[in-house]
């Protein structure tokens, strides 16, 4: 649409059966305290979906998007637990995604590069009108990637924040999921990663994930700050 806009739009359909593992395999994941039910009576998914959106752009600086979504299953798989420690998969009659996605990015330097979203997601039974379980509605996310040091450093910095949502927990003695009355407080994370270019053949490779070490035993995330250091060899670049 003009020099600096564009228009897209889809629509598609999915099926997707269930795995083997999902429907046989019984494991326990014990470093995390909870074992994982297979269900062998989960019937195929199916869905229908459409999308729309609009895109406005400067060539080599920023570009900014808007994209609105409507997916509607059939039997959707979807995980919940059967009681505390112990997970299996059922399927949704029917489920109705609706989404809008605004996201951005901006060519700050050569060196730099800045990307930000938000996101509104509205994913519901249709049946009974209530909210999929773990269901988010609102939350952004944004990086600053850099190139440093004659481009031998590069690395992104990345968050997510979550705005405060009420969500639904698994009560055994009715059998379904309930909306809890105390809303979930807002929270975000952040990852650090970054590669430092030592040789031709050798890279050296280290993240920091939830820095802040933000930790919710009943939601989670259960596994808090977690530093990680990697040596990665090419050794096509030791060829001439």
């Amino acid at each position: 649409l003009g020099e600096r806009w564009k228009f897209r739009t889809t629509l598609g359909t999915g099926y997707r059966r269930p795995t083997f593992m999902d429907r046989y395999i019984d494991w326990n994941h014990i470093q995390f305290g909870y074992q994982v039910i297979g269900n062998p009576d989960l019937k195929p998914e199916r869905s229908l979906g459409f999308t729309a959106g609009l895109e406005y752009y400067s060539p080599q600086i920023y570009r900014v998007s808007v994209l609105a979504y409507v997916t509607r299953f059939e039997d959707m798989i979807n995980d919940y637990a059967i009681r505390p420690g112990y997970l299996s998969y059922q399927n949704i009659d029917r489920v109705l995604f609706r989404g809008l996605e605004i996201q951005g990015r901006w060519t700050v330097s050569r060196s730099m590069l800045a990307r930000w979203g938000l996101n509104w997601v509205d994913n519901r039974n249709s049946d009974t009108g209530d909210l999929i379980p773990n269901t988010q509605p609102f939350t952004a996310d944004g990086s600053l990637s850099f190139r440093v040091w004659k481009q031998r450093v590069d690395g992104t910095l990345r968050f997510k924040w979550t705005a405060p949502y009420h969500p639904q927990e698994y009560v055994p003695e009715i059998g379904d999921f309930v909306t809890s009355a105390t809303p979930r407080s807002s929270f975000v994370l952040w990852n650090l990663t970054t590669t430092i270019h030592v040789l031709s053949w050798l890279d050296i490779h280290a993240g920091l994930d939830n820095m802040t070490d933000y930790i919710d035993n009943h939601y989670g995330p259960f596994i808090g700050r977690r530093f990680y250091l990697e040596l990665r060899t090419n050794l096509q670049g030791k060829m001439p």
